[in-house]
């Protein structure tokens, strides 16, 4: 602005000077440059104020230029902060997932390793299971031997004269034959196979009071003898029935029904009767309870009159002292003497009304006394 101002002074001062020289009328044209001066000044003091306001605005846009720059460089060490750190998590994110895949590679072998451990819980379970089978197999195994080993113990234990003077034996083994020796075999008519009192299927015989077996043996002059049988009835009939010398009734072995004596109704009789009347022994007791009973009588004759002393009858291995009401001496001979006449099993010859109803098995017949020895064997066994 001072440069301009003394540049006008100049040319006002020259022009001056030419008009010394010369009476020129400047006038106008000063007029003229005064006002373009006026309007030059005019523009300088506004661009003056453009100036000072650029100069102004340039400072202003310095300051935020700075402060931008200020806080370009903070959000820069911001930002390359959280780079760092982005780096550092991926870095962590790699490392973990590097230990994931150890650790899934782990898993994997584990579940490998689990897999052949079922497998060999499985086979082990397996032979477990065999083991168990075989086990069971050889305690049933044992279970039978030692049954076996109490059957021979047991028949290790029965008395030496037990087949002492044993005439017939049946044990219904499947079939009503004697195995004494002395071939008395049986002939069955119409009695059935059944469960024998240790639970073996077809070692007994069960009668529905209209069959017997047919014991085809006779002889004379027995003076001594004792049956053995064991029965399981509800119902009762006759066990064993013979014929005496003279037709008459003769060796009765009975658990009374209603049809024979139903007085004594399930009681057992031991007895023989001839044209005379009867004589023996019967129990004071019932046996109608379906369960297996052993049932003992012997007889001893003295070859002439016959008393109630002669018979004797045991019940389970128990004497049993209850006498027949006739007690009266009968003259006749030993009832087993049947005068070449059969014995029947499970019925009687005079009687068609007193067959047994029930399960036999194991009938003994001696031609001699038993011992109290004898029978407490024959009871338990």
């Amino acid at each position: 602005m001072k440069n301009l101002r003394l540049l006008i002074t100049l040319s006002m001062f020259g022009f001056s000077i030419i008009s010394c020289q010369k009476q020129i009328d400047y006038q106008p044209q000063i007029t003229l440059l005064q006002g373009q001066i006026t309007s030059l000044q005019s523009r300088c003091d506004s661009l003056s104020k453009a100036l000072v306001s650029s100069n102004n605005t340039v400072l202003n846009i310095s300051a935020e230029l700075l402060i931008l720059t200020n806080n370009q460089n903070k959000q820069k060490l911001s930002l390359d902060s959280i780079r760092t750190q982005i780096a550092g998590i991926l870095t962590s994110i790699t490392n973990l997932n590097t230990q994931l895949n150890q650790q899934n590679t782990l898993i994997s072998n584990l579940t490998t390793a689990m897999a052949q451990a079922n497998s060999n819980i499985a086979s082990i379970d397996s032979q477990i299971a065999n083991i168990n089978t075989t086990i069971t197999t050889l305690k049933n195994q044992y279970n039978d031997l030692l049954t076996q080993l109490t059957d021979i113990l047991n028949q290790l234990n029965i008395p030496p004269t037990l087949t002492n003077g044993l005439i017939a034996y049946y044990p219904f083994t499947g079939n009503s034959n004697d195995i004494s020796g002395n071939g008395f075999n049986g002939i069955n008519n119409g009695a059935v196979l059944a469960t024998d009192r240790f639970g073996n299927s077809n070692n007994a015989y069960y009668f529905s009071g209209n069959n017997n077996i047919v014991l085809p043996f006779s002889q004379t002059n027995i003076i001594s003898y004792s049956v053995s049988a064991w029965f399981k009835t509800s119902l009762g009939g006759v066990i064993l029935g013979g014929r005496g010398n003279n037709g008459e009734e003769g060796l009765s072995l009975t658990v009374e029904n209603n049809s024979l004596s139903p007085t004594y109704l399930g009681q057992v009789l031991w007895t023989s009767e001839n044209n005379y009347g009867g004589i023996g022994q019967l129990s004071n007791l019932s046996y109608l309870d379906n369960s297996w009973h052993n049932v003992i009588g012997t007889f001893t004759s003295n070859a002439g009159n016959i008393t109630p002393s002669e018979f004797v009858l045991y019940i389970d291995g128990v004497l049993i002292n209850s006498i027949n009401s006739n007690t009266s001496n009968q003259a006749t001979t030993s009832p087993i003497n049947n005068n070449n006449t059969n014995l029947l099993l499970g019925n009687h010859q005079l009687y068609s009304n007193a067959g047994f109803i029930g399960i036999l098995d194991d009938i003994r017949i001696y031609n001699r006394v038993l011992t109290q020895n004898e029978i407490t064997y024959l009871a338990q066994h």
